[in-house]
């Protein structure tokens, strides 16, 4: 019995992301920054360590929200290892950067296993989308769809950028949240290091 295709459209990411719009908007409207300085002080490389800050039902939030971080510290990461190499960084179309995966895993000290390699995938995605539609901020909004962001169908990522840059109410909250996530990432970086 094979395995069942789960790709989905460019569609249906910005239709899960719009239905969760309002709470989305709400939740980045709190001061996030005890829930970094709490997953920092607890340990920063065990999703485990993730507590809740605020609305008991923000924890789904809470998760995704430091696994993206966490993602976008991984995508930073690999820029830099490969410019230091001399490399290119690529699209998400090349999932192994022949064969840079597994040295840029080994330098971080992870295995190279399914589950490294599904987060290396997932952050090198996020990274593709920020940079396409020119606001970092749209991982927030596109927060709710992440777990579909992975099984987008090929060609799919670049309809997902553009049905975002035709979305006003998208781009202009994207737009609006940019700055805090880069302070956010800032001061989960610095935790880390």
């Amino acid at each position: 019995m094979g395995k069942r295709s789960r790709s989905t459209t460019a569609e249906n990411v910005v239709e899960c992301a719009l239905a969760k719009f309002d709470h989305t908007k709400s939740y980045f409207s709190m001061d996030l920054s005890p829930l970094i300085y709490k997953y920092s002080e607890a340990d920063a490389r065990s999703s485990s360590a993730v507590c809740y800050v605020g609305r008991k039902e923000d924890l789904v939030y809470d998760h995704g929200f430091m696994q993206l971080l966490g993602e976008r510290w991984m995508a930073e990461q690999e820029v830099l290892f490969l410019h230091q190499n001399g490399w290119q960084s690529h699209s998400t179309r090349s999932p192994n950067h022949a064969g840079r995966g597994r040295d840029f895993l080994k330098k971080l000290g992870r295995p190279y296993s399914h589950p490294a390699r599904n987060n290396l995938k997932a952050s090198r995605r996020s990274r593709q989308i920020e940079v396409g539609v020119g606001e970092p901020g749209i991982s927030c909004i596109l927060l709710p769809a992440h777990s579909r962001l992975q099984h987008l169908a090929p060609g799919e990522e670049t309809r997902l950028i553009q049905l975002v840059k035709e979305s006003g109410l998208m781009l202009g909250l994207a737009r609006e949240l940019s700055p805090k996530l880069i302070q956010y990432q800032i001061w989960y970086n610095n935790g880390k290091a």
